[in-house]
């Protein structure tokens, strides 16, 4: 029995995968599931000399990435450096960073348009003066162009500020 193992001691990971290689195959599954008669702290660590005695491996199923450049894949299950990685971050092709672009611009351009709703109300738009009224609805047309305005560049999108009415 290994006993209670100290704080600094223990792998500080909740659901913790871990994984087990039998006959050069390599099995991943929660530390729960492999060991499902065994009790384990209960904010889900596990001590490192269990994951030793039981010749087990830390599974690294998180990576950090640049979000905007970059995702994260699934891929088959692979020792590197005593670890077993089951994700690898890859560089966004091109097609994927400008769909994701264009979405967030048509999102904030939604946003803007719907902010600038309530300056268009019937009962607000007879007070305006024409020069306010001009001004009002170019910003929204501005709003309403930019996807197509800055299709070849949506990652640095230059936003048409609120007329002040």
């Amino acid at each position: 029995m290994l006993g209670y193992w100290p704080e600094d001691i223990r792998l500080n990971l909740l659901n913790m995968k871990i994984a087990k290689i039998v006959n050069n195959q390599i099995f991943v599954e929660e530390h729960t599931q492999m060991f499902p008669n065994t009790a384990f702290p209960p904010d889900g660590t596990v001590p490192q000399p269990f994951i030793e005695f039981y010749n087990l491996y830390e599974v690294v199923d998180s990576l950090s990435y640049d979000t905007k450049k970059q995702k994260l894949q699934s891929i088959t299950p692979t020792l590197i450096n005593n670890k077993v990685y089951i994700v690898e971050v890859l560089d966004k092709t091109k097609e994927e960073f400008d769909t994701e672009c264009l979405i967030e611009v048509r999102e904030k351009r939604n946003n803007l348009l719907s902010k600038s709703d309530a300056y268009v109300m019937i009962d607000r738009w007879e007070n305006y003066t024409d020069e306010k009224k001009a001004a009002l609805s170019l910003y929204r047309q501005k709003l309403r162009d930019v996807p197509q305005d800055f299709a070849d560049h949506l990652d640095n999108v230059f936003w048409p500020s609120m007329p002040i009415i």
